[in-house]
């Protein structure tokens, strides 16, 4: 059930807030598992040279 008044109108706002944090939360995931792979690749490649060059 709808309801056509301010009660209405603030679950509409409270629904959208919902939603749009739960998009920033994935986005935040996406982000930090992004960062975490570069870093993790950065170090591989660096332990990588330090080994070739010792």
């Amino acid at each position: 059930m709808q309801r056509n008044d301010e009660i209405g109108a603030c679950a509409i706002g409270v629904n959208l807030m919902t939603e749009k944090l739960k998009q920033n939360i994935g986005s935040h995931q996406r982000l930090m598992a992004d960062v975490s792979h570069a870093l993790r690749s950065t170090m591989t490649q660096l332990q990588i040279a330090l080994g070739l060059a010792q």
